[in-house]
């Protein structure tokens, strides 16, 4: 059963921010909330290795939904944990003077975040399945059935195509994804039709055109 409602509610952090890099500006709606607290991973692509911060007060044999994050352009290589928390769904994230708001944080904190990091090139669809499905094999606090994902620009497109690797995902939530619709063929789409996807834009973006996001919305 696909669980939409569990779709981040932390995404109301776009709400808070307005702005992230490189120009772009979107605007989410709330979502509803979840049951699991959260722990944090970050996960080289090229050279594994990993920067997490354990899960608090979890219910004994409650397992965790987990959320995976992809960044953009702008955070291909240097260091792995700054470049990560730079944007997205974490307790510490750097482009925010002072961090989120105590609603939001605590919404997040009802997730197993995780977040791959590029030390170079381009997300890899296959490369991703792979590091998750193993990610999920080691880590049984996570529950496999409860799985989400976002992603900004480069990110988003990232995430796009990881779900096309056809991994039991719940529901997506792409920002401002690279690329529009032009690489996905009508067998992808069709793929995308059977996830929860919401995506997010913004018409005056200059770095990644709006009318991208918004035909793929609409294929």
């Amino acid at each position: 059963m696909i669980r939409a409602a569990d779709l981040l509610e932390a995404h109301r952090y776009h709400n808070r921010i307005g702005s992230i890099k490189n120009g772009h500006q979107q605007h989410g709606k709330r979502l509803s909330r979840t049951a699991a607290d959260a722990r944090w991973e970050v996960i080289a692509i090229v050279e594994v290795s990993v920067h997490s911060q354990p899960a608090t007060n979890v219910p004994v044999g409650t397992r965790e939904p987990l959320l995976v994050y992809l960044h953009g352009l702008g955070e291909i290589g240097g260091e792995r944990v700054e470049q990560v928390e730079k944007h997205g769904p974490w307790e510490h994230v750097r482009s925010l003077e002072g961090g989120y708001h105590a609603d939001t944080r605590s919404e997040i904190a009802r997730f197993h975040v995780l977040g791959f990091h590029l030390e170079r090139g381009d997300w890899d669809g296959a490369q991703l399945n792979d590091r998750l499905r193993t990610y999920i094999a080691d880590h049984p606090e996570v529950d496999s059935e409860r799985l989400y994902l976002t992603g900004v620009s480069l990110g988003g497109r990232g995430v796009l195509r990881l779900t096309l690797t056809h991994l039991p995902i719940s529901a997506l939530a792409v920002f401002c994804p690279a690329g529009g619709d032009l690489e996905y063929s009508d067998t992808d789409i069709e793929r995308f039709r059977s996830v929860p996807i919401y995506f997010f834009g913004c018409p005056m973006d200059a770095t990644v055109p709006f009318r991208g996001t918004q035909a793929l919305q609409q294929r």
